[in-house]
Formats: structure tokens, C-alpha cells, sequence
């Protein structure tokens, strides 16, 4: 005689309504993007609540399954597929949860990679002062030197004054 209980379709259907409801790492951890720039700082997921509940959710199931097929139960073959199923659903999210965090806090504690320009399309270096544009005043504290001027050069046969042999202290 049948014990009264949930069927093969009930268990079936229970099993493919927990599936649905795995994978806490597929659904919030936020991947690390490929098409971001690389001067923006990467904007992913570094907790790990998602893959962790996912690893006690498969240890769980696991466990629970294997507790199953020492047991003598009706439906016994049906009731390990799903169980193993679902707990390898678990597992697969959790490793993805793991993965992804790990890219992320790596790609985030790396240091942003020097961005080199082809020439003529790159950031338009200063050449000079713009035309018009006056020089600027020198700060307070700095000896200004007068500008270099070159005397015109003296014709020949004229003698220059002899300073005055007192003005040299002697």
C-alpha cells in the first residue's frame, strides 16, 4: 500500500520552483564590465553576501540529499536528480559570485594603466605664450634681473675713463 505524499509531477514541479529561485549571484552580483573605460574606476560588486549564501544554500541541499539516499524512500532516484540538481545550481552561482568579486577587487585595487595617445589625437600639450598675452608679474620675494641689452660696440681710438685709483681703496 502507498503512503499518501506528494507524487513524482509534485516533487518535479517543487524542484523546478526552488531552481528557480538559486543562483543569489547570478541575479545580485554585478559583474566587472568589459566595455568600461579605463581611466573610470570599475563600478562591480565586492561583497560577498551573495556567493556566500549561495555556498550554505549548496552545502545545505547537499546535505540534505545525501541524508535522502541512505534512506528508504518512495521516489528515491527522483528525489536525489533534483536534490543534486539544485545543489549544483548553488555551487555553480556560488564560483561565479566568488570569481566575479575577485575580478572586481582586483581590477579595483590596480592602479588606473597611462593612457598613450597617437600622435595628433591625444591632449594638445601648452607650446608657448599666446600671442598678446602679457608676462606674468614675479611673486614678491623673487629678484627680478634686468634684460640682457648689448651696448652697440665702440669705435676704434676711443679710450674708456680709468675709475678713479681712490674708489678702489688704495
Amino acid at each position: 500500500m502507498r503512503r499518501p505524499g506528494p507524487g513524482p509531477m509534485a516533487l518535479l514541479g517543487a524542484s523546478l520552483a526552488l531552481s528557480s529561485m538559486t543562483g543569489c549571484s547570478w541575479i545580485f552580483t554585478q559583474p566587472l564590465r568589459d566595455d568600461q573605460p579605463q581611466w573610470q574606476e570599475p563600478s562591480c560588486s565586492t561583497t560577498p553576501g551573495p556567493p556566500t549564501l549561495d555556498t550554505i544554500l549548496f552545502l545545505t541541499n547537499a546535505g540534505t540529499t545525501g541524508y535522502v539516499a541512505t534512506q528508504n524512500v518512495s521516489d528515491k532516484s527522483l528525489r536525489l536528480a533534483a536534490g543534486f540538481s539544485v545543489a549544483a545550481i548553488w555551487l555553480a552561482s556560488a564560483v561565479y559570485g566568488f570569481v566575479e568579486i575577485t575580478q572586481c577587487r582586483i581590477a579595483q585595487s590596480e592602479p588606473p594603466p597611462v593612457q598613450l595617445h597617437p600622435i595628433g589625437t591625444g591632449p594638445v600639450f601648452y607650446q608657448g605664450r599666446p600671442v598678446g598675452v602679457p608676462e606674468p608679474m614675479p611673486s614678491p620675494g623673487r629678484r627680478v634681473d634686468a634684460p640682457s641689452v648689448q651696448a652697440p660696440p665702440r669705435p676704434p681710438g676711443d679710450v674708456q675713463a680709468r675709475p678713479d685709483a681712490s674708489a678702489d681703496g688704495g
